[in-house]
């Protein structure tokens, strides 16, 4: 009975032994799921922090693009106003300007339209489709294009400007010289109008000269041995003789002699006009 005991005991202790490690085991295995869990909740909440991060840049860029497009769009605006058909720009600084301003316009399109195209393959590269960010990227690059092709209208209507303005200087370099050869030609017929000329010498001197004949008649159509006038300015005629013959004609009362004691000092001409009416040529005889 004894010995039964004994081995009764035994065998329980060996069963015990035995489930005792069977449960340790298990134990153990439990243990490396939970930290494989743990591993894997750790990658899992890396990834959404890191996908947070992007999309988060991804807003950042957006609404950075969006700014850019909107303040391109309020200069797009001052330029369609300042270059308009209504407001057609003359001055050349002006006109410089505007081109200048274009230019940079389209240098902002250009950088901004780099950022979609980024901004694009970074989420067509992300592992997980966002997407409202898809939507919003596609957005921009509409507004983009838009602003492209707005641009690019405002530019032609620019340059048809530049090229009526440079049409219109030319036309109206060549009216300019064509008024200005108008003036010196109107200014030449007006100064020969004006031009007169008088010749006051001895009978023998005259005749001498060709400028009249035997009988007295003034017979030259030369200019030489006569002193040339502008009637407008010359109010007499300086002759310093003691008696006076007048042979051209002239109305008697048109004109007056000036002495100076016993010499007739000039012919003073009181109506040019009358004076001049019949010819523009005094010849007179002095003695």
């Amino acid at each position: 009975m004894k010995r039964f005991l004994l081995v009764s005991l035994a065998i329980a202790a060996c069963m015990f032994s035995a489930t005792s490690c069977g449960m340790k085991k298990e134990n153990e295995k439990l243990v490396r799921q939970v930290d494989s869990l743990k591993t894997v909740v750790r990658s899992k909440q890396q990834m959404i922090d890191n996908q947070s991060i992007e999309i988060e840049k991804s807003i950042n860029s957006i609404n950075e693009i969006q700014n850019a497009i909107d303040a391109i769009s309020q200069k797009q605006k001052e330029l369609t106003a300042q270059s308009s058909e209504q407001t057609v720009v003359t001055d050349d600084q002006k006109r410089a300007k505007l081109k200048a301003d274009l230019d940079k316009l389209c240098e902002e399109i250009t950088a901004n339209r780099k950022k979609i195209d980024q901004l694009t393959y970074q989420l067509s590269q992300s592992k997980k489709e966002v997407k409202g960010l898809n939507e919003m990227v596609a957005n921009l690059q509409a507004q983009i294009e838009q602003k492209d092709k707005d641009i690019a209208e405002l530019r032609a209507v620019i340059e048809k400007q530049t090229a009526q303005i440079v049409e219109l200087q030319e036309d109206v370099t060549t009216k300019t010289q064509q008024i200005k050869d108008l003036e010196n030609t109107i200014a030449e017929q007006i100064a020969d109008m004006n031009e007169a000329w008088y010749c006051v010498a001895k009978k023998a001197d005259l005749r001498e000269n060709l400028i009249i004949d035997k009988k007295g008649k003034i017979i030259t159509k030369s200019d030489k041995h006569f002193t040339k006038i502008d009637v407008t300015k010359v109010t007499s005629i300086p002759v310093n003789t003691k008696k006076l013959i007048v042979l051209s004609a002239h109305p008697l009362n048109s004109y007056e002699f000036v002495y100076e004691g016993k010499y007739i000092k000039s012919v003073k001409i009181k109506d040019a006009e009358a004076f001049w009416r019949l010819g523009n040529r005094f010849v007179a005889i002095s003695k």
